[in-house]
C-alpha cells in the first residue's frame, strides 16, 4: 500500500540543482514538515506534512519562486505543454531593453541612455536570479544564481555594461531552455500517470453511475465499456473481450479476457463490455505500484551521480576561491591592473557553475528508466541499470522462464490399483487453489477430463518440493522426483519411469502417507525466442549461461541443449539455487539471476542483479527483484543489456564534455582569452548539450 502519510507535489520552474535546494529549503522551514525530498529531474517533491495544510506548502514553494501542485487521485499530473508564457515575459523584456541599450551605447553614442536601458533590462531579467542567489548566500550556499548575479554586477561595476547585459540575457534564455528540456524528460513519466482514468462506471443497484476512481472500494462492481481504460485491478465477472496491456507489459497484442480472468488498471478494453469486481483499491493497483517504483527509481541516486555531486560540492567553492585569489593576488603582488584581473575572476565565477556536471547522469538515467517501463521492463533504480551491462554471467530458472510455463499433462501412471483418472483427481484436488504452473496444469487436465475435484483441507506449499493437503480424509503429497517416503515402492515401474520415454517429461510423484500412488508426467515447451536470446547475450560478452532448476536432470539437460546453456544444475531447492549463484559469481564475476520471483527469491536476492520474469499482479515479483520483465519475455534481456551499455556510454560522454569544456575555459579565463558572455555560452551550452544527449536514452 502507498504511504498515506506522505504527500507528493508536482513542482514546475526548477531547472538546476540550486532550484531543488531552494524548494527543499523553503518547505523544510515550515513547522512540522519532515522527510522533504525534491527530485529535480522528475519535477516531484515528496514530504511528510505534519499538521501543515497542502495549501501552506504550495504557498511556501511559490514564495521561493516556483509552482507546486498537490498530486491526488483525481488530479495526477501537471499540463504537459513545455511552452509557458509567464517565464518568458521577463526574458523578452530583458532582451528588448538590453538590446536597445547596447544599440544606443555602442552604435549611436548615447552612453548614459544606453546604460540606463541595460540596467533596466538587467533588473527585469535578473532580479529573481539575484534574489535567489542572495537567499542562498545567507544560508551559506554558493549557488549558480549568486554566481551569475555576482558576475553581472561585477561586470557592470567595471563599466562592461554590454557584457553585463548579455550575461543576464543569455543566462535567462539558457535557464528557460534547460527547464523546457527537463520537461521533456518529465513528460514521459507524466504520460504513464495519465494512463489511468479519473472516473469509473460503478454499478449501483444494477445501474452504472459515474464516480471518481478514488471512491472505488474492494468488491465494488464496475462496468467497462469498449474502448475504455480499466479503472482498477479486478476479476471479470461478466462479458468477454480482448485487453490491450501494452501500457504495462509493452506488448501490443491484445489478450483475451472472460469470466474468471484477472484484469489490470490502466489497460485498454477492446471490443466487448466487461463487468469487473474490484480486487485492489485505487492507489494500490499493479499500475499504481509500477508508476511509484518508476518515480522512486528516478529519485534514487546512482553511484556515478553520487560521485559527481560530491565532486561538484567541492568544485564550486574551490573555483570560487580561485576566482577570489585571481582578482586579488596579481594586483597586490605584481602591480597588475585591478580591472583586468577582476574581469578574469568574474569569468571564473561563470565557469564555477556545476550544472553541466550534475546533469550528466540523472537526465540520462531518468529517460532510460521511463523508456524501459514503456517497453515492459521495470527497473527499480539507476544503479541496477548501470550494472546490467557489466554482468559476466546469467543464471536462469527453467519453468516459466526459459520455457513457456504452460505445462501439459502427457502421462498418468498409477500404482497400487488406482485408475489414471483417480490418480489425476487426487493430485488436482491438492493443487486446486495453487498458482504454481504444475498445479495449474494438473487442474486444467482434470477439468478437461470432466473430473469432479474436491476442495483440499490444510493445504501447505513445500517450497522447491511440491504441496500437500488433506483430500477425502487422507494426506496427499504432490511433488517432483521419484524418491518415495520410505513406505511406498516404485520398483514395479521404476524402469518405465526412468526410460527414454520420460526424458522430456517432468515427473510428479503422488503419494499418501501409506503408499506411492503413482507418477504424472508433464512437459513444457521452450520459449521460441529462448535460443536467440541466449545467442544474443553471448554475442554481447556474457561468458557463461546456466540453468538452475528443481526439475529432474534429464529434462533440464534437454532444455539446456535446446537453448545453448553451458551449465545445468537440476533438482535444486531454493536455498541450493542461492549457493549455485555464489559459486557462479566466484568463477565468472557479476551474475544476473532470472526467475519467477517466488521460488527463486533467495537466488534473486543473492545475485548482483535479480530479474523477475512476469510480475503483472505478482506481489512477489514486484517486491523481491531488482528488474522485472513485465511482459514475461526473456528476449527483452539483450535489449536491456544494450540499453544499459548505451546509458553508460552517454553518461561517460556527458562527464567528459562537462569536465573538458570547464577545464578549457578555466585555462582561457586565467589567461584572459575569453569574455564573460562567451564563458556563459560555453558553460550553459554544454549543460544543454548534456541534457539533449541524455534524452537520447528515451528511445531505448
Amino acid at each position: 500500500m502507498p504511504d498515506r502519510s506522505l504527500l507528493t507535489f508536482d513542482v514546475s520552474g526548477m531547472d538546476c540543482p540550486s532550484c531543488a535546494s531552494h524548494v527543499a529549503g523553503a518547505v523544510s522551514k515550515l513547522n512540522g514538515v519532515r522527510q522533504v525530498e525534491v527530485d529535480l529531474t522528475g519535477g516531484v517533491m515528496t514530504l511528510s506534512p505534519g499538521k501543515q495544510h497542502p495549501e501552506a506548502i504550495a504557498k511556501a514553494v511559490e514564495r521561493a519562486g516556483y509552482r507546486a501542485v498537490l498530486r491526488v487521485e483525481t488530479d495526477t499530473v501537471l499540463p504537459e505543454n513545455d511552452f509557458q508564457w509567464k517565464p518568458l515575459l521577463p526574458i523578452v523584456t530583458s532582451i528588448l531593453l538590453v538590446g536597445a541599450g547596447i544599440t544606443l551605447r555602442d552604435f549611436t553614442g548615447y552612453d548614459l541612455a544606453g546604460i540606463v536601458l541595460i540596467a533596466a533590462g538587467m533588473s527585469a531579467g535578473g532580479w529573481s536570479v539575484g534574489w535567489k542567489g542572495l537567499k542562498a548566500l545567507l544560508k551559506g550556499r554558493l549557488d549558480m544564481n549568486f554566481l551569475m548575479a555576482g558576475a553581472a554586477v561585477g561586470a557592470a561595476l567595471l563599466g562592461e555594461w554590454t557584457e553585463a547585459g548579455l550575461l543576464v540575457v543569455l543566462f535567462g534564455i539558457a535557464e528557460y531552455i534547460e527547464e523546457a528540456s527537463l520537461n521533456r524528460a518529465r513528460r514521459d513519466t507524466r504520460r504513464l500517470l495519465a494512463l489511468t482514468p479519473r472516473t469509473a462506471l460503478r454499478l449501483e443497484s444494477g445501474q452504472p453511475v459515474e464516480r471518481p476512481v478514488h471512491q472505488l472500494r474492494i468488491d465494488d462492481h464496475v462496468l467497462v465499456k469498449p474502448g475504455m481504460l480499466l479503472p482498477a485491478d479486478g476479476v471479470v465477472v461478466g462479458g468477454s473481450t480482448s485487453v490491450d496491456q501494452s501500457s504495462i507489459t509493452g506488448e501490443s497484442v491484445p489478450i483475451a479476457r472472460s469470466a474468471g480472468d484477472d484484469v489490470l488498471a490502466g489497460t485498454l478494453n477492446g471490443e466487448g463490455a466487461l463487468e469487473i469486481r474490484v480486487t485492489r483499491a485505487p492507489g494500490d493497483s499493479t499500475f499504481d505500484r509500477i508508476v511509484r517504483m518508476v518515480e522512486a527509481a528516478q529519485r534514487a541516486r546512482t553511484p556515478v551521480q553520487t560521485t559527481i555531486e560530491r565532486f561538484a560540492a567541492v568544485y564550486t567553492p574551490v573555483v570560487t576561491g580561485l576566482a577570489l585569489l585571481t582578482a586579488v593576488i596579481p594586483p597586490l603582488l605584481f602591480g597588475s591592473l585591478w580591472s583586468e584581473w577582476i574581469y578574469r575572476a568574474l569569468a571564473l565565477l561563470v565557469i564555477s557553475c556545476p550544472c553541466s556536471l550534475v546533469f550528466a547522469s540523472p537526465v540520462t538515467v531518468a529517460a532510460a528508466l521511463t523508456s524501459a517501463a514503456r517497453s515492459g521492463v521495470l527497473i527499480k533504480g539507476g544503479r541496477y541499470l548501470e550494472q546490467v551491462s557489466r554482468l559476466k554471467a546469467f543464471a536462469f530458472d527453467k519453468t516459466g522462464t526459459i520455457t513457456e510455463g504452460r505445462l501439459t499433462v502427457r502421462r498418468v501412471e498409477p500404482l497400487n490399483g488406482l485408475l489414471p483418472n483417480d490418480l489425476l483427481r487426487l493430485a488436482a484436488s491438492v493443487e486446486l487453489h495453487s498458482e504454481h504452473p504444475i498445479g495449474r496444469a494438473l487442474v486444467s487436465e482434470a477439468s478437461a477430463r470432466g473430473l469432479k475435484l474436491v476442495s483440499p483441507m490444510n493445504f501447505r506449499a513445500l517450497p522447491g518440493r511440491g504441496a500437500e493437503a488433506i483430500v477425502e480424509g487422507q494426506l496427499i503429497t504432490v511433488g517432483k522426483g521419484l524418491q518415495d517416503n520410505g513406505n511406498g515402492h516404485l520398483t514395479a515401474s521404476q524402469q518405465a519411469f526412468t526410460s527414454s520415454d520420460w526424458d522430456a517429461l517432468t515427473p510428479v510423484l503422488v503419494r499418501s502417507e501409506e503408499a506411492v500412488l503413482g507418477v504424472i508426467g508433464l512437459s513444457d515447451a521452450v520459449r521460441p525466442a529462448a535460443r536467440a536470446t541466449f545467442d544474443d547475450l553471448q554475442s554481447q560478452g556474457i561468458g557463461h549461461l546456466a540453468i538452475l532448476t528443481g526439475d529432474q536432470t534429464a529434462v533440464a539437460q534437454k532444455v539446456a541443449k535446446d537453448v545453448g546453456a553451458g551449465e545445468v544444475h537440476a533438482g535444486l531447492l531454493p536455498g541450493e539455487k542461492l549457493e549455485a549463484i555464489r559459486r557462479i559469481r566466484e568463477h565468472y564475476g557479476p551474475v544476473g539471476m532470472v526467475g519467477d520471483g517466488v521460488n527463486d527469491a533467495p537466488a534473486l536476492a543473492a545475485a548482483d542483479i535479480g530479474i523477475a520474469v512476469g510480475g503483472t499482479g505478482s506481489d512477489a515479483a514486484l517486491e523481491t527483484s531488482d528488474i522485472i520483465l513485465l511482459s514475461g519475455r526473456i528476449d527483452r534481456l539483450p535489449w536491456l543489456m544494450r540499453l544499459s551499455a548505451k546509458v553508460n556510454r552517454i553518461v561517460a560522454v556527458n562527464i567528459g564534455l562537462a569536465i573538458g569544456i570547464k577545464a578549457l575555459f578555466l585555462i582561457l579565463a586565467l589567461s584572459g582569452y575569453t569574455s564573460l558572455w562567451l564563458a556563459l555560452v560555453a558553460d550553459d551550452g554544454v549543460a544543454l548539450l548534456v541534457i539533449f544527449n541524455g534524452l537520447r536514452a528515451r528511445k531505448g
